[in-house]
């Protein structure tokens, strides 16, 4: 039986043989709810089609006299991937074995899946459910999210890479054993790392791009040397910009807080290859890279910088702060590991009144920057609107939208963190008055859009948060204990923010959802 299109036939033992071996078939699996997603779901072949995937589905496939079990399972068996489009309606029949879905949930969760592994099976999920349903077969799978056209562009790269098999992030190369006498991996090619060593001789490092590809190169071999190479020559780069902006608008007075961000923001450029630095770090993957308290050290405290003046401008080490916390724990997030994000959080600084204290707790590096005009939500919008003022950051993170919903993430998970901290500390929120506890990390996060809240949510709940909740050593009955009570002072200050907001807050189901009711 060959595939429409002529782009591959079934042999004998009922495996598709495309005619170039790097063609990935892919048989797609669905409910036909009503037309309208039959039409989504066949847009989407078509679409994989057009850009080197070999679909097969019962539109196109499917001939009068066929016999469905068997077209279903040859189906399944022969092709590379298979997509499970999960509406709610898909998933109940999945559950429940009605019909064609029932029967290839049968052969989904029978020993085909035990010969062929279950990352064969890829949920694709188009629901408005959360948390989001899915099959039982296949409840422990990562799955991607085309619910909603903003991401569905994004999701569907995702997919490409994954069918073609040309991840975004390449896997660093194993390195050496550190504590062995003679290393047991190869060391990087000599003239790959001379090409870096020569490019630092000498030379600032201004670009975050370059200073990203630098360090992740140096890093994904173990390179410390050339590292802090790399962290020096971007840290001069640094001191030359912040001089050059100082020039400028140091001594200027402040006129209105528009001015001060746009002002402020120019100056911000100054410390963006240090924060692509530290992405670097997390995205390489080596754990001798991952501590970078030393690069918010180098950010917060610039060699020669003037510390009299107006506040708004002495204090843009501090918005370089607060942007490389944000870009930071949003990226880790956003490569699955809430531990990192949560870490760097509690990296003690020192403020301006000589205080030993986390960032978290830091309003001048976590909400309220005075070079941001002290506003929680002109603060707030600089950081959501970042990765479209700075393109490099889109780039890192794939997109936009990618970006936006791990920062929503992150700022959820500030807020987690501050209440585990609020009953490490012995504290508990007040019952009944809400209004006498404030909060350090304002939730800012609930301006944005349901949609992006609810796959931040997601994203949030599948970065590792149950492990690192357990990590803390609270007591999980302390924990569910007292989450209404805190909630209920987030949606307090959430209001004192934005008084005509109403509904859940994004994160309210967070605890009952990791640790029960």
């Amino acid at each position: 039986m060959r595939a429409s299109g002529g782009g591959g036939e079934y042999d004998g033992s009922g495996k598709l043989v495309t005619s170039e071996e790097s063609v990935p078939a892919v048989f797609i699996s669905y409910s036909h709810d009503n037309p309208d997603h039959k039409r989504w779901v066949l847009d989407l072949a078509a679409t994989l089609r057009r850009n080197g995937v070999d679909v097969v589905i019962d539109a196109w496939d499917l001939r009068p006299g066929d016999d469905i079990p068997k077209f279903m399972e040859r189906g399944v068996r022969g092709a590379n991937r298979v997509l499970m489009i999960c509406t709610e309606q898909y998933v109940a029949k999945c559950n429940d074995g009605i019909g064609g879905v029932g029967y290839e949930a049968m052969i989904v969760t029978g020993e085909l899946i035990r010969d062929l592994g279950t990352a064969k099976f890829i949920p694709v999920i188009r629901q408005f459910a959360m948390p989001p349903l899915l099959p039982a077969s296949v409840s422990t799978r990562f799955y991607l999210d085309m619910s909603d056209t903003d991401r569905e562009a994004g999701e569907l790269e995702k997919l490409l890479r994954e069918l073609h098999g040309a991840p975004l992030l390449e896997k660093p190369a194993l390195g050496a054993n550190p504590f062995r006498a003679e290393p047991s991996a190869q060391p990087p090619a000599a003239g790959e790392m001379e090409s870096v060593g020569s490019f630092l001789k000498g030379s600032t490092i201004n670009d975050p791009i370059a200073a990203y590809e630098l360090a992740l190169q140096v890093a994904k071999v173990g390179d410390v040397a050339n590292w802090r190479s790399v962290v020096r020559r971007a840290r001069d780069g640094m001191v030359a910009t912040l001089e050059s902006w100082w020039k400028t608008y140091g001594t200027e007075r402040p006129v209105s807080v528009e001015l001060i961000i746009e002002q402020s923001l120019e100056g911000a450029v100054a410390f963006a290859p240090l924060m692509a630095i530290a992405i670097a770090g997390v995205s390489s993957g080596n754990a001798k890279f991952r501590n970078h308290a030393g690069l918010l050290e180098d950010i917060l405290n610039p060699s020669e910088w003037q510390r009299s003046g107006y506040v708004a401008r002495v204090e843009l080490p501090e918005l370089g702060g607060y942007l490389l916390q944000a870009v930071h724990g949003a990226f880790a997030i956003h490569a699955g590991d809430v531990s990192l994000a949560m870490s760097f959080a509690l990296t003690p600084t020192t403020n301006k009144q000589g205080d030993r204290i986390p960032v978290w707790r830091r309003h001048d590096l976590t909400g309220w920057p005075e070079s941001l005009g002290k506003n929680a939500t002109a603060s707030w919008k600089t950081l959501f609107d970042l990765a479209e003022r700075w393109p490099w950051v889109k780039d890192i993170f794939g997109d936009v939208l990618s970006y936006q919903e791990a920062l929503l993430a992150y700022y959820m998970a500030l807020g987690l963190l501050e209440y585990m901290e609020l009953l490490r500390a012995g504290n508990v929120p007040p019952v009944d008055a809400p209004q006498n506890m404030y909060v350090d990390i304002p939730p800012v996060y609930e301006v944005a859009s349901p949609e992006a809240k609810r796959r931040a949510y997601r994203i949030l709940i599948d970065s590792g948060l149950k492990e690192w909740l357990v990590s803390t050593g609270v007591d999980p009955a302390s924990i569910r204990r007292h989450w209404r009570a805190w909630i209920a002072v987030q949606k307090f200050w959430h209001h004192q923010l934005y008084p005509f907001s109403r509904g859940e807050m994004a994160n309210e189901r967070l605890i009952p959802d990791l640790l029960g009711d």
